[in-house]
């Protein structure tokens, strides 16, 4: 995959609803569960939780599958080390924008 496919890839991750407000709750308190992104104004949860569990960015700290079930409210999720990057590259790109563009 080229350098642009990579980053367009990306794009289109972080452009799915509710992508970087989980991302940035789990900067924002490490751990978090499914009622708390619920309180959040998170929509779907369980189906946006799964997608970023596929792409290696959060994982379930809690036991638990992810076969067709929802997770229960109490279950816990916590970004990986991956997911973090992901962040802290997005933080710095929100703070590169704010410096050369006004918005």
């Amino acid at each position: 995959m080229s350098e642009f496919d990579q980053l367009h890839a990306v794009l289109a991750m972080i452009g799915r609803r509710d992508v970087i407000k989980i991302l940035l709750l789990m900067h924002d308190h490490g751990a978090v569960t499914v009622d708390q992104l619920r309180a959040a104004g998170v929509a779907r949860p369980a189906q946006t939780l799964r997608f970023l569990a596929t792409r290696g960015l959060i994982l379930r700290a809690t036991p638990g599958t992810w076969d067709n079930t929802t997770p229960p409210d109490d279950s816990t999720f916590e970004p990986t080390d991956q997911g973090n990057e992901l962040v802290a590259a997005l933080i710095g790109l929100r703070s590169l924008a704010q410096w050369h563009f006004v918005f």
